[in-house]
């Protein structure tokens, strides 16, 4: 049994498994091929996604890079030399590939137990090498990540399957404002075109139809904390407290729901033509109270030049 085998293939098959365990409690593994098993983690997270075999219209098989993120995994608990495969990781050529790094990332990123426990910079570093986790579960920091996302988005809204795929992921109400703010970025983006703005309808649809309750909630929250901001709202410099966290998320929820206020000013026709894009005045709302939040900030601005 090669060492790959006994520290990789254990990363990859519980990446691809349904299982509780904590990585840490998975055996390690006495047979397969490092190959298959990336293969296999690649159709396992098709699976999920909902996506054909072959997923997006594309036979091409996975490359190393899975592999490689594996190892960087199986490495975690020695930060130092962890990231060092990470430095001969290209860019995903494939659909296969994409899928297959997402599968370990997206659950590496997500799991309960703390699988990246000893060094954040490893978190960051896997999820720049894997822009479908970035678009679909939380946006990369890295220089240059955004346009690689707004690329694999690109590709899922080429393809039937991939489009829905993109709707429903994106719809879900984002975790944390850097994903608010990258994905008010995408629908602002894809509003100039009718077949754009048609999907960004789609996505908001979605959104209300399954996440109404919860948005509702989350809009409720954001108004009450921008209804108490003061005359003048806090500077960069102060928003490392509680409240000014609580700022940034409040005004980052109300840049997600910017886009269908702009369609709804400048396309109501388009926006009343869609059934389900009703009963979101208190979206709107919180748009409105967060202008006049960013209003007396760039004032404040202004007076201190």
């Amino acid at each position: 049994m090669t060492t790959l085998s006994r520290t990789v293939l254990p990363v990859l098959h519980w990446a691809a498994s349904d299982t509780a365990l904590p990585l840490d409690a998975v055996p390690p593994s006495d047979g397969d091929d490092p190959a298959a098993a990336v293969e296999r983690l690649a159709s396992v997270t098709a699976a999920r996604l909902r996506l054909s075999d072959p997923p997006l219209g594309d036979a091409r098989p996975a490359e190393l890079g899975a592999l490689l993120l594996a190892t960087a995994v199986a490495l975690r608990h020695r930060p130092e030399t962890a990231v060092l495969p990470l430095d001969a990781v290209s860019p995903p050529v494939s659909a296969r590939d994409l899928l297959a790094r997402h599968g370990l990332v997206g659950r590496a990123l997500s799991a309960g137990d703390p699988v990246l426990a000893p060094d954040e910079r490893l978190g960051a570093e896997l999820l720049r090498r894997s822009p479908l986790t970035g678009l679909l579960l939380s946006p990369a920091a890295a220089p240059g990540a955004e346009a690689a996302e707004e690329q694999v988005l690109e590709l899922l809204l080429a393809h039937p399957e991939g489009r829905t795929t993109a709707t429903t992921a994106l719809a879900e109400p984002p975790v944390g404002p850097r994903a608010a703010l990258r994905r008010a970025g995408l629908f602002s983006r894809r509003r100039f075109t009718a077949e754009d703005r048609r999907w960004v309808y789609d996505v908001y649809e979605t959104a209300l139809l399954h996440h109404r309750p919860h948005l509702r909630a989350r809009i409720a929250h954001a108004a009450a904390v921008l209804l108490a901001v003061g005359p003048l709202p806090p500077g960069p410099g102060a928003r490392d407290t509680e409240e000014g966290r609580a700022l940034d998320a409040a005004e980052a929820f109300a840049e997600w729901w910017r886009p269908l206020a702009v369609l709804t000013h400048r396309h109501g026709q388009e926006v009343r033509a869609r059934p389900m894009l009703r009963d979101y005045d208190d979206a709107l709302e919180l748009c409105r109270l967060h202008r006049g939040v960013r209003e007396r900030a760039e004032l404040r601005g202004l007076a201190a030049r």
